[in-house]
């Protein structure tokens, strides 16, 4: 006989399936049918992260640039 092992989260709780499904089967389709529907979700969200991302490297550019702008001048006054 196989021994069962608990499905833990991330929290630390665990995931005690019997309580909430009659059968292991049960249990297994609830999870597959949840992960279907938090997938597009998740897409989503990797999207949204990836644009942000995007904009956030354009922004440190800019920065950089006018940083280098500022010191092109800073030494100039300072050279005079």
């Amino acid at each position: 006989m196989q021994e069962e092992k608990n499905i833990k989260f991330a929290d630390g709780s665990t995931w005690d399936w019997k309580k909430r499904f009659h059968s292991l089967s049960a249990a297994t389709e609830f999870l597959l049918d949840h992960t279907s529907r938090i997938g597009p979700m998740l897409e989503e969200v990797y999207r949204r992260l990836k644009s942000k991302e995007a904009q956030l490297h354009h922004v440190k550019q800019q920065l950089k640039k006018q940083k280098d702008i500022n010191n092109g001048k800073l030494k100039r006054r300072h050279n005079n």
